[in-house]
């Protein structure tokens, strides 16, 4: 017999925040492996259900790059598609950069066919990982803005994100196992410069 996991109706955190902090970290997709989700549990063990330990993450040195958005104009959210007995998740990941300097509007034009993988940290503390090795982050749309009107809307350029995958994008554990502490960018810094997944 199954013994189910009750559900409880409060924030593990106790926070109830939406919304996304404004820095990420963004690396191409062939720079990075050992991102997949886990063998389902199903209604046991159900933290482990939607994780990724980062001891498991393979850097390429060097490659793993800081993007700095505009502070409370990014989002992460998801949608479940698909019949009946094929379901997954899409993903959306939303930001957006401060001006149209040539920094940026370079940054946008090699994106715009790249497979990437995010690192995004939800501001319940949560750093998910957007883009796995099976389903690579993709961009949708790039849109730039840039009136002149004062007060008509924000000088720079808005990215939209896609990804797909058995879950909503996993979440970033230091370990194994129900108790595994979360993962913060510290770690994954130190984890991305190291580079081997021995290294944590």
């Amino acid at each position: 017999m199954t013994e189910l996991e009750d559900i409880s109706g409060k924030n593990l955190n106790n926070d109830n925040l939406g919304g996304i902090h404004h820095t990420i970290y963004a690396i191409e997709h062939d720079q990075v492996s050992g991102i997949d989700w886990p063998d389902l549990n199903g209604l046991q063990n159900l933290s482990d259900n939607n994780t990724v330990n980062l001891a498991a993450i393979v850097f390429e040195p060097g490659a793993l790059k800081k993007i700095k958005s505009v502070q409370y104009k990014g989002d992460l959210n998801g949608s479940t598609e698909g019949p009946f007995g094929s379901k997954a998740k899409k993903s959306v990941l939303v930001y957006m950069l401060a001006t149209n300097n040539r920094q940026h509007l370079g940054f946008d034009r090699a994106i715009q066919n790249s497979d990437l993988v995010f690192f995004v940290k939800d501001n319940q503390g949560q750093v998910r990982v957007f883009g796995s090795d099976r389903f690579p982050a993709k961009l949708d749309t790039g849109a730039s803005t840039n009136q002149t009107e004062p007060g008509a809307g924000d000088v720079g350029i808005m990215h939209t994100f896609n990804t797909f995958g058995p879950g909503e994008p996993l979440v970033l554990v230091n370990g194994s196992g129900a108790g595994a502490p979360l993962a913060d960018f510290e770690d994954l810094e130190t984890q991305a410069a190291y580079g081997s997944g021995s290294g944590s």
